[in-house]
C-alpha cells in the first residue's frame, strides 16, 4: 500500500505546480512538508513550526495546486487515508450521527524536484555566450517553451558565430544526461591530447628536426582539480604557441628565440590558441575545446609541415564527452572551422563578423 505522485509539468520550474496522487488502498491523502530548499518559504514555515507542516489534505483523486518559490528538492510526507462513513442515521449533513472514521493505511516520504537553472560561459573575447541547463536530481532535462515557458538546454546571449547547426546539436545532446555522464572524460581528454602533442613534437617525418624545447612536463599530466588543470592547459597553450612559432632553447642567447627552431618549413599562425588562460572550471573547458581545435589544425597543416601529421600515436584521443563537445564545437565555429550556419543566418555573416570586424 502506497501513494505515488506525478507533477504537471513533469519537470516543473518555480511557480504553480499541480501534484496528482495515485492511492492503492485509501481514498484520501494528507501531505506534510518536512524539508525544503534553503531560502524557500516552505523551509521558513518548517523551521518556524519546528517540524512538518500540513500543506494539503483532500480526496486522493483531486490534484494539489502547489506554489514552489525556489528551485531544489522539496521533501513531503504523504499519509494515505481510508475514510469510512457510518450507515445513514438521518439528520443533517453535519450531524454527529453521520460520523466518519479514518485510518492511516500507509505513509511515505516523497521528493518533489523543482528544476535548478545552471549557466556556463561559452567562447571568448567579443564572441561570448551562455549555456543554460536545468538540473533535476542528477539529470539535465529537456524543457520546452510550450510546457515550461522556456527552452533548455539552450544558448543565451550568444554571438552570431555560435549559431551553427553543430553547436546547437551539441547543446541538444546534453538533454537527459546525468551529471556524471556530462563530466566523464574531461581530464582524460586533456591528458590524452597533451600526450599526442608531445608525440607530434618528436615526429621527424613531418618536421625537419624534432622539437625538444617545447615538450609538456609530465608533472602536469595528472589533473586533480580545476586549478591543476588550468596550470596544465596554460602550459599546453604556451608550448603550442612556441612550437608553431619555431621557438627553441638554444645553447647560447643568440641561438635562443622564435623562428630559430627549424622545425617547420614556414612559420604560420594556423593552429595558434585563441582562448584565454583558464582561471576556473568553466575556463578550463573553454581552453580545452580551443586547444583541441588548435592542435588538430596545426598538425595537419601542410603550410607548416612537409606532410600532414595524421598519426594519433600514442593512442587515438578519447571521444568527446557531451559537455566537451559543446565547447569544442563553439571553438570550431569561432575559428570558422567546420561551422555550418543554420538556415536562418545570412551566408556572409561568418567572414564579415570574424574577419571583417563587423558586429550585429
Amino acid at each position: 500500500m502506497s501513494v505515488t505522485v506525478a507533477t504537471r509539468p513533469i519537470y516543473p520550474l518555480t511557480g504553480d505546480i499541480w501534484v496528482s496522487f495515485s492511492a492503492t488502498a485509501g481514498d484520501a491523502v494528507r501531505v506534510y512538508m518536512t524539508a525544503a530548499p534553503e531560502r524557500s518559504q516552505a523551509a521558513k514555515d518548517v523551521e518556524r513550526a519546528g517540524g512538518p507542516v500540513l500543506v494539503h489534505e483532500g480526496d486522493a483523486n483531486r490534484a494539489w495546486r502547489w506554489n514552489a518559490d525556489a528551485p531544489g528538492v522539496y521533501v513531503v510526507r504523504i499519509d494515505e487515508l481510508d475514510r469510512g462513513v457510518t450507515a445513514y442515521a438521518g439528520g443533517w449533513r453535519g450531524s454527529p450521527s453521520r460520523a466518519r472514521s479514518e485510518t492511516v493505511v500507509s505513509s511515505q516520504s516523497v521528493s518533489l524536484l523543482v528544476g535548478q537553472p545552471l549557466r556556463q560561459p561559452l567562447g571568448w573575447g567579443k564572441n561570448r555566450g551562455t549555456l543554460v541547463c536545468h538540473l533535476f536530481g542528477n539529470y539535465l532535462r529537456a524543457l520546452s517553451v510550450s510546457i515550461n515557458g522556456e527552452e533548455s538546454p539552450r544558448l543565451e546571449g550568444t554571438s552570431t558565430l555560435m549559431q551553427t547547426t553543430d553547436v546547437l546539436a551539441a547543446v541538444d545532446a546534453l538533454a537527459n544526461q546525468t551529471s556524471s555522464a556530462v563530466l566523464t572524460g574531461i581530464a582524460t581528454l586533456a591528458t590524452s591530447y597533451a600526450a599526442a602533442f608531445n608525440a607530434h613534437l618528436g615526429r621527424t617525418s613531418v618536421h625537419y628536426v624534432a622539437d625538444t624545447s617545447n615538450v609538456l612536463s609530465t608533472g602536469y599530466a595528472t589533473i586533480g582539480n580545476p586549478a591543476a588543470m588550468g596550470q596544465m592547459l596554460a602550459r599546453y597553450q604556451d608550448s603550442l604557441r612556441r612550437h608553431i612559432q619555431d621557438y627553441v632553447e638554444g645553447a647560447t642567447p643568440a641561438l635562443t628565440g622564435f623562428g630559430k627552431g627549424g622545425y617547420h618549413h614556414a612559420t604560420t599562425t594556423e593552429g595558434l590558441p585563441q582562448a584565454p588562460g583558464a582561471s576556473d572550471a568553466a575556463g578550463c573547458l573553454i581552453a580545452l575545446g580551443d586547444l583541441i581545435v588548435a592542435y588538430d589544425a596545426h598538425r595537419v597543416s601542410t603550410a607548416a609541415h612537409s606532410i600532414a601529421d595524421t598519426n594519433t600515436v600514442p593512442g587515438t584521443p578519447p571521444a568527446l564527452g557531451t559537455l566537451d563537445a559543446v565547447h569544442y564545437r563553439v571553438a570550431k565555429a569561432l575559428r570558422l572551422g567546420d561551422a555550418t550556419l543554420t538556415s536562418t543566418e545570412h551566408a556572409g555573416i561568418p567572414s564579415l563578423v570574424a574577419t571583417g570586424g563587423f558586429s550585429k
